[in-house]
């Protein structure tokens, strides 16, 4: 049998820490180099992933929220045309209380029936102004009319009240009221009133 020596039989402790010391290092090498392909395969592969999912998480948001704005205002459009539908049949009372047009003719008949019902007498008649040009301030253009009667009081606010409750829209702009000769005795009044009618 041959004899072992010491120096093959047992490995000497310096064999033993290089040896500890290449294993530590190829576990050392191993770790690291798994956390440095790890850290490059989040910063490649998961954070842009994670970076969409969270943008179309946002946009998801922001989708639903518009959608909401929408079905708001198709819920009001569907109410304003079930409104609409509602009075299609009377739009044409709009139009005669503003027409397109200024129709003098229209407004002086006004005039005479309310006159001629209330028992007022019209002696003078005429058209101040009619505004044809149309003003950015103003939402309607307007006509003037200037009327001399001879009422009662009475009579005449019949005729104030019926004139404006009629369809074409007006309004009376100023009224002077003045006795008849004091010498006569007459009930009668001297009244100037001018109409203002209104159109598009």
């Amino acid at each position: 049998m041959k004899e072992v020596t010491s120096k093959q039989q047992l490995p000497s402790f310096k064999n033993i820490l290089e040896s500890l010391k290449e294993r530590r290092a190829k576990d050392y090498t191993f770790t690291t180099l798994f956390f440095v392909i790890f850290s490059i395969f989040i910063f490649f592969a998961i954070k842009p992933a994670l970076s969409t999912a969270l943008n179309l998480s946002k946009q998801e948001a922001e989708l639903i929220a518009i959608d909401k704005k929408y079905e708001l205002l198709i819920g009001q459009i569907v109410q304003i045309q079930s409104a609409l539908e509602e009075v299609r049949d009377k739009l044409y009372l709009i139009d005669e209380a503003l027409p397109a047009q200024p129709y003098l003719n229209v407004i002086m008949s006004d005039i005479q029936n309310s006159a001629s019902k209330n028992n007022v007498l019209i002696r003078k008649i005429n058209v101040q102004r009619v505004n044809l040009v149309e003003s950015k301030k103003d939402v309607f253009r307007s006509m003037i009319v200037n009327v001399e009667l001879g009422s009662s009081f009475e009579d005449y606010v019949t005729f104030e009240r019926d004139l404006i409750r009629q369809r074409r829209l007006k309004n009376i702009k100023s009224v002077i009221i003045d006795r008849e000769d004091l010498g006569s005795g007459s009930a009668t009044l001297k009244i100037k009133t001018e109409i203002e009618g209104y159109y598009l």
